[in-house]
């Protein structure tokens, strides 16, 4: 797992940020729209392919099976950035120190570790062979 904090300016489809992050990484990299930039070849050289919903103008894309249904439940992780600020209550913003924040961050993150169900999507082979048990009378 990679992650980084940033201030409320910097957007998560800034150049820099998504090369720092995918330093270590191989792979594939699911996001919105906004990922579409003029770094995907040099993730692509790096090991890295960014998989996203394309816009109309650029045709469709020629995604497998297995990258199309990961695509369909990348909603997943805004539920668990839901579960973060509600359940875990990272969403307070008043900190008077930056240890304060990190402390607050910290402790959603491992209070999330403990709960007794996460979201989680079915694994591509897993589902393929449930589909393909299924028998139509």
């Amino acid at each position: 797992m990679v992650f980084r904090i940033t201030s409320g300016n910097v957007a998560d489809n800034n150049v820099d940020l998504l090369q720092a992050l995918t330093q270590r990484i191989k792979g594939f990299l699911y996001g919105d729209k906004g990922y579409l930039t003029q770094l995907a070849e040099k993730l692509k050289a790096q090991g890295v392919e960014i998989i996203t919903k394309y816009r109309k103008k650029m045709g469709l894309p020629a995604l497998s099976y297995q990258k199309r249904y990961y695509l369909q439940h990348r909603g997943l992780i805004e539920t668990v950035f839901d579960c973060w600020k509600n359940l875990c209550d990272l969403d307070h913003s008043l900190h008077r120190s930056p240890l304060n924040f990190l402390a607050n961050v910290w402790s959603a993150l491992i209070a999330y570790t403990f709960f007794d169900q996460w979201p989680e999507v079915t694994p591509f082979r897993e589902r393929i062979q449930q589909s393909s048990q299924i028998v139509i009378i």
